[in-house]
This record gives structure tokens, C-alpha cells and sequence, in this order.
């Protein structure tokens, strides 16, 4: 299952430069895309600036997890700026 915090703490590690984000394709733009849960229950990712959307597959999701993990296993310090379960 996608949990959509994982995607957003790979976001702000991608704000901060560590990553690279997961963006529009829209190469005038290439705005980070932003996660949203959807009325059936299935997370998406899309663009505010031309509405672009996808929804994460598990390749994408594994990548990003797998990031996210190595990076807070390595700077446990940086992990108290994320909202905890």
C-alpha cells in the first residue's frame, strides 16, 4: 500500500536539494509535484501550475520509500521535523 507521507517526506528532502523531485514534465515548468488523496480512496501526484497528473505506481513508491529510509537512518536529527504516526 502507498503511504502518502512517504511521498511528501521525499518532497521536502527534495526542497532541500538531497533528491531529485518527482516534478511536472512540462520542461517550462517543472514544478514538484504534489500529493493529494482522491475521492476513491488512491493517492495522485499533480501539478498546480497545468494540472498534470499521476498516480504513483509501486516502482515509484519503492524508490521513494527507500530514499526517504536511508536518508533518516543516516540524520536521525532531521527526522524530528517530519509529523511521526
Amino acid at each position: 500500500m502507498i503511504n502518502i507521507k512517504i511521498l511528501n517526506d521525499y518532497q521536502r528532502l527534495a526542497q532541500e536539494g538531497i533528491y531529485k523531485p518527482i516534478s511536472c514534465m512540462d520542461k517550462d515548468h517543472h514544478v514538484p509535484l504534489v500529493s493529494r488523496l482522491e475521492d476513491d480512496d488512491t493517492i495522485s501526484m499533480y501539478c498546480v501550475m497545468c494540472n498534470y497528473k499521476i498516480k504513483p505506481g509501486l516502482a515509484l513508491y519503492d524508490v521513494a520509500k527507500r530514499r526517504v529510509e536511508q536518508h533518516f537512518a543516516k540524520n536521525p536529527a532531521d527526522y524530528s521535523y517530519i509529523e511521526q504516526d
